[in-house]
């Protein structure tokens, strides 16, 4: 039996990593080209819908319902705060931090801002050899 190693523990890990991507990017695809085919089928049944004048359609296999579906998203910031600010509108923010300001406030002070939990993890990563 081979003794183990760091060499043979790292090669093993690379090996994985390799692996599990290799899996996720076939997953991926292959998850692509279903997303793509269900996206044709609503677009099929958005149109049938309308044209028959139907908000839902059940069939034995399931019930078909349109939806409003809401999206937001910034398009200028500073203008955005002003109206949170101006309004007291605190609700449209979401509650996090930005975990790379707190780290340079942690930096910087030595401690979190009030009412924030930072906390810092020992992890391993592993790069494959540079190729000269």
């Amino acid at each position: 039996m081979a003794a183990i190693t760091t060499d043979v523990v790292v090669r093993k890990f690379v090996e994985l990593r390799d692996e599990v991507a290799r899996i996720e990017q076939e997953t991926k695809e292959r998850v692509g080209v279903m997303k793509a085919s269900m996206q044709k089928l609503e677009a099929w049944l958005m149109l049938k819908m309308a044209e028959d004048g139907e908000e839902s359609k059940k069939t034995q296999f399931g019930t078909a319902f349109i939806v409003l579906v809401d999206y937001a998203s910034i398009s200028d910031w500073s203008e955005t705060l002003a109206y949170i600010r101006e309004n007291e509108a605190w609700d449209l923010l979401e509650h996090r931090c930005a975990k790379l300001a707190v780290r340079s406030i942690v930096k910087e002070t030595g401690e979190a801002p009030p009412g924030v939990n930072y906390r810092q993890e020992k992890a391993i990563r592993v790069n494959r050899p540079t190729t000269k």
